[in-house]
């Protein structure tokens, strides 16, 4: 199975990261196991079909889970996009999406999540946040 060691996941969820500070860091492509688990949930209604970028993925007995992003888009000093979370805890049969609305803060190497009201949250960083964002600031 497809495993990542270091990852963080909760309801607040920040990013899954590939470790220590990479600022070569890049996606690798989506696995084949998560191509079918996404394409199932856009079958099934539950994530919209779009040119989604897979991120990251984890893979325990407990949790799995993959990150995905889309349509990310440029502004003054950060970048917008919608991210994904495909989630199933304990094996469940069923899968959890949540969408987020994310952005990359380009020159502090940090990502912000909006909140229900609307307002930007800090996205708690881990290692590795800083090579991801600077991957994210240059996709637009």
């Amino acid at each position: 199975m497809f495993r990542f060691p270091h990852c963080l996941l909760a309801v607040a969820v920040p990013f899954l990261s590939a470790g220590p500070v990479l600022a070569n860091w890049q996606p690798m492509a989506e696995p084949n196991q998560w191509r079918e688990v996404r394409s199932s949930l856009i079958e099934a209604g539950k994530l919209n079909k779009a040119p989604w970028i897979f991120l990251e993925a984890l893979d325990t007995e407990k949790v799995q889970a993959a990150e995905y992003m889309l349509n990310p888009s440029a502004n003054k000093g950060y970048v917008t996009f919608q991210g994904a979370l495909l989630l199933r805890r304990n094996l469940q049969k069923e899968w959890t999406v949540r969408l987020i609305e994310m952005r990359a803060l380009c020159s502090k190497g940090v990502l912000e999540r909006r909140d229900s009201e609307g307002v930007w949250q800090s996205y708690p960083g881990r290692p590795g946040t800083l090579g991801k964002v600077q991957w994210i600031c240059d996709q637009p």
